[in-house]
């Protein structure tokens, strides 16, 4: 399994690959090995390649998103869910973001109109599936150019939902 990651400040992607003997991972051309071994909710230790036991303690804050606190310093994890597609865009703009459904469902709610400026992390809409409601958030900053959805649509898994552009609302 493949997993992406940014970590803030500065957006750095990470990519995680799960292998037999723990994690390979590689941040800025980097890579290093490990395994984690989870003591109790919130608390484990990283074991390196050297065997060095390192504590690491950790807390959700949002859907996807993750703080770390390991070696001193705190570190903020946001998982990139692999049916959003991130996609450069021309020009000087920034980044975009297309949200996609994570299971087939139905819309509830629009939370966020297009032309709203939004945070990573920032719920654009809710998908209820199976009696659950579920939270479409953003994974970048931007300005939600469309949503392509309304209330009551009914949805199917990878459904383009909303488009979100990497440029600012002024």
């Amino acid at each position: 399994m493949i997993r992406r990651f940014f970590l803030d400040p500065g957006a750095v992607a990470v990519v995680c690959r799960a292998t037999a003997e723990g994690f390979l991972v590689e941040v800025e051309g980097r890579q290093f090995r490990f395994a984690l071994e989870v003591q109790k909710p919130g608390q484990g230790l990283v074991i390196t390649q050297e065997g060095q036991r390192l504590p690491v303690y950790f807390a959700r804050h949002s859907q996807g998103g993750w703080h770390l606190f390991f070696r001193g310093q705190e570190l903020t994890v946001h998982l990139v869910d692999a049916l959003r597609r991130h996609s450069r865009v021309s020009g000087a703009q920034r980044q975009g973001e297309e949200l996609r459904a994570p299971i087939p469902g139905r819309v509830v709610q629009v939370l966020t109109p297009p032309g709203t400026e939004v945070q990573p992390g920032t719920p654009v809409l809710v998908l209820e599936a199976m009696k659950m409601q579920n939270l479409i958030t953003t994974q970048a900053a931007g300005v939600v150019e469309e949503v392509l959805v309304q209330p009551g649509n009914a949805v199917e898994q990878g459904q383009l939902l909303a488009v979100v552009g990497g440029g600012s609302a002024t």
